[in-house]
């Protein structure tokens, strides 16, 4: 890229070269005392690129935003604020074992090395809470050389506050009734509680919980192998789940009969906007369907999809991807320009449908883990480039889905499976640290889902 002086700076914008060229619109202001390109997205030409700045979408905290540097030059003063209305924190870490606060010093900043730090609310905030981030980059002396580099952006950000405790998290699954071989029940650990939601069909297959239809309260997604009809979502509270129809029958079909496992979420790469319910299709492939009941095909792996776990940015490159099993029973994941990478994971079990899990990330570290069940039955973690734990080496787990959810309101995930005493569920506590094994007991009794159904993750709001 170069040294960039003033005069170079001045020659560059006045020919309208890209490496000048602001993406303003990215932020509430954006100003350089030099060439100081500042790209939200993946402009290779940007002297800084920022991820996790997006102004249309609202994350729920601990909300991670990451730098890097694209000069050829170090960056060694770097100051990251919050506005004037000091509802938004800053946090090195996503857990809480660090302090909160509303200024930071954060490292240099090397060519090409990244560096991120998490948005929090302020304490007492509740809601959606919207402040100003102010980052501050400069080389030399300080920027005032003129071979320095001074860069500055002020970008408007709004953080949903995250429930403390067991509100964090409610458990999915279902159980085997006289009229139901797939009745769905929600627990919440916070208050010892199992709801059971409207519906029309009995299901074979859940995902994990999010406002499908648009109503602002969180659904649950579910496949049936009854009537006409194999798509729903129901909702706690409510006197009668919803339908989504098939509306472009010419378009891929969800078959019931073989999905074990769906997810929801957005993916920017579709015709279809909004929540998508994500499942393998009829043909093997990953297929979408809003909460119209329109349906499109997401993408043709060439291994096949035999279920989808969820959407997130487990490689941590700033886009998210869509996380699949294939029909040679590995993880892959699809990125958003349609080409998938496999997760080498060994071997993933799938005696009662397919022993995984949604990515989560488990220690506040930052880094989304895939949770599964192995060919030995151990619960394990692995990270997109094949980072394996196994958190127990005694094959306690039946191979069928789990689930993390902050089961005894902690304020830490846990995994749950099933377990092999008789698939009670069970779950790791103190996951990464010291992997203790425990039973989960429910108003003082032990629980056994249908297996072939899974375990689920859901929000309260």
């Amino acid at each position: 890229m170069g040294t960039f002086t003033r005069r170079a700076a001045i020659g560059l914008i006045i020919a309208g070269v890209g490496a000048a060229a602001f993406e303003s619109d990215a932020f509430t202001s954006t100003e350089a005392n030099r060439s100081s390109a500042i790209a939200a997205g993946s402009d290779k030409n940007a002297l800084l690129k920022l991820t996790g700045v997006n102004p249309s979408s609202t994350p729920t905290e601990p909300h991670k935003i990451t730098v890097t540097n694209q000069t050829e030059s170090l960056l060694d003063s770097t100051i990251v604020t919050t506005g004037e209305q000091q509802t938004l924190q800053l946090r090195k870490t996503k857990n809480g074992n660090t302090k909160s606060t509303l200024e930071d010093s954060l490292s240099s900043l090397s060519p090409g090395e990244t560096q991120s730090f998490f948005v929090v609310t302020s304490p007492n905030e509740t809601g959606s809470v919207t402040d100003t981030l102010r980052i501050q980059y400069s080389s030399g002396s300080g920027g005032d050389s003129d071979s320095g580099i001074s860069i500055n952006a002020a970008r408007q950000l709004t953080i949903k506050s995250e429930p403390t405790g067991g509100n964090k998290g409610l458990l999915i699954y279902a159980v085997k009734t006289s009229q139901s071989n797939g009745d769905i029940r929600v627990y919440n650990p916070a208050t010892d509680t199992v709801r059971d939601p409207p519906q029309t069909e009995s299901a074979s297959a859940l995902g994990d919980t999010a406002d499908i239809v648009g109503d602002s309260t969180v659904d649950i997604p579910y496949l049936t192998k009854q009537g006409s009809n194999r798509v729903y979502a129901t909702t706690v509270g409510e006197s009668s789940d919803t339908k989504i129809p098939k509306r472009n029958s010419n378009k891929p079909k969800i078959d019931p009969n073989k999905p074990t496992r769906i997810a929801v979420g957005e993916w920017q790469p579709a015709g279809l906007s909004g929540k998508l319910i994500l499942a393998e299709s009829n043909q093997g492939n990953i297929a979408g369907v809003d909460a119209d009941g329109n349906a499109e095909v997401i993408a043709k792996p060439g291994n096949g999809c035999t279920a989808v776990m969820g959407v997130a940015d487990v490689d941590d490159d700033g886009s998210d991807e869509i996380i699949f099993f294939d029909g040679s029973q590995e993880i892959r994941y699809l990125n958003q320009d349609g080409s998938t990478e496999k997760v080498p994971t060994g071997g993933v079990g799938s005696n009662n449908g397919s022993g995984i899990g949604p990515p989560a990330d488990f220690d506040g570290d930052g880094i989304p883990r895939v949770p599964f069940i192995d060919g030995s039955q151990n619960p394990t973690l692995i990270t997109s480039d094949g980072a394996k734990t196994r958190l127990n080496k005694n094959g306690v787990a039946k191979k069928a889905g789990v689930a993390p959810v902050d089961i005894d309101a902690d304020g830490d995930l846990e995994l749950l499976f099933f377990g092999n005493d008789g698939g009670k569920i069970q779950y790791i506590d103190d996951v990464l640290g010291k992997n203790t094994v425990k039973t989960l007991k429910i108003n003082g009794s032990t629980v056994k889902p249908e297996l072939k159904i899974g375990l689920g993750f859901g929000r309260q709001s």
